[in-house]
């Protein structure tokens, strides 16, 4: 996978430095099959760097007794506003 230099302005945009990122061990972004929910997400250090500001921004904020994550309202609303996504209908 690869971001295009819109995306790129994008995730700079959001704060993500994506030359950084792309030095790290770890792949720089793939897609990833969800083991429970057979769908794919973003994974790489593009995905931990765009979990880590969903966490630091409180759009999501973990379960505490699992790993499950719960979209905040502040969430609903900075996902819609910045990825045009509605979760109210998912």
């Amino acid at each position: 996978m690869f971001v295009t230099k819109r995306g790129e302005h994008f995730f700079a945009d959001l704060g993500l430095d994506l030359p950084t990122l792309r030095k790290k061990r770890r792949v720089f972004c793939r897609a990833c099959l969800d083991w429970s929910e057979r769908q794919h997400h973003l994974a790489g250090a593009l995905g931990n760097a765009l979990c880590n500001y969903f966490f630091a921004s409180k759009w999501i904020v973990q379960s505490p007794s699992s790993r499950a994550v719960k979209i905040t309202d502040q969430g609903k609303i900075g996902l819609k506003e910045t990825f045009h996504l509605d979760v109210d209908t998912f």
